[in-house]
């Protein structure tokens, strides 16, 4: 176990759990975090919703009792161009901090950090980093993209559509079918931007399943990875494995190579230090 309770704080722990209805034989189940950034103002994060049961059916399968702990998941598109563009980068800070606390003071055995967005994926990889526990991350996969008379359509075509719409050169009518039609599904923004970038960085780093960073949001084979995570954690958990065992300087200095092979999001130089 990487906890260490005495007696009596463990009693006065499960007493609580009791109050919630977990038995006294999955009480003494290792204890992992589904740190969970789900919410309905964040397309990238709106997934995670559909896995948790799957989630905690492997976990328990595997021998541990995976208890949901939810935690902020800001978009940044929500807020663009307006007085909350002032937030997104003090929220990943925020974020990191809500990892950090949430599994120190629950004594989580270990954790599976869900995050999709700019912000929040690297904001729990620096809580999960400064807390060491055994942890996966599972990221929320890409949208799918939108069409519009027959063009190819993302989120940053509508930038570009309304500054055509104000100059003249584009109808309303137009502009308001790209805006409605750019983001047909959940998922992140499906081009290099920085969710796509950081949802990169999390597997080159060894913390998320292979193959979850290109991978499309809701399919099956995401699916498939949220199991794989679930798996994952208790192995880790079993053999406790730490972060610190596996990322170290030279991992990433990977990514940074990463990042240049790909032409990565420069907001990397904000998160990768």
């Amino acid at each position: 176990m990487i906890r260490q309770w005495n007696e009596e704080s463990m009693d006065h722990r499960n007493t609580l759990l009791y109050a919630m209805g977990i038995s006294p034989e999955d009480a003494a189940r290792p204890i992992i975090g589904l740190i969970n950034s789900w919410n309905e103002m964040n397309p990238g994060h709106f997934p995670f919703k559909d896995v948790i049961a799957e989630m905690k059916e492997e976990i328990y399968k595997a021998g541990g009792l995976a208890l949901e702990l939810p935690i902020t998941g800001v978009c940044d598109g929500i807020c663009s161009n307006t007085p909350g563009d002032r937030y997104t980068l003090p929220a990943r800070d925020l974020v990191s901090s809500e990892v950090e606390t949430v599994a120190e003071l629950n004594m989580l055995e270990g954790m599976i950090i869900m995050a999709t967005c700019d912000k929040v994926v690297p904001g729990m990889i620096m809580g999960a980093l400064r807390v060491d526990i055994p942890t996966v991350m599972l990221t929320g996969g890409y949208m799918a993209a939108g069409h519009y008379k027959g063009k190819m359509l993302t989120l940053t075509h509508t930038k570009q559509a309304y500054a055509a719409y104000i100059a003249g050169d584009m109808s309303e009518e137009d502009y308001k079918g790209i805006v409605r039609n750019a983001c047909p599904t959940p998922g992140a923004c499906p081009f290099m931007g920085t969710a796509n970038t950081m949802c990169a960085m999390a597997e080159v780093l060894g913390l998320s399943p292979h193959g979850n960073a290109s991978v499309r949001s809701q399919t099956p084979r995401w699916h498939e990875m949220a199991r794989e995570a679930a798996e994952k954690v208790v192995e880790a958990v079993k053999e406790e494995r730490r972060p610190s065992d596996f990322i170290e300087q030279k991992s990433f200095e990977n990514v940074v190579r990463y990042m240049m092979a790909t032409g990565g999001s420069t907001n990397s130089l904000l998160h990768i230090p």
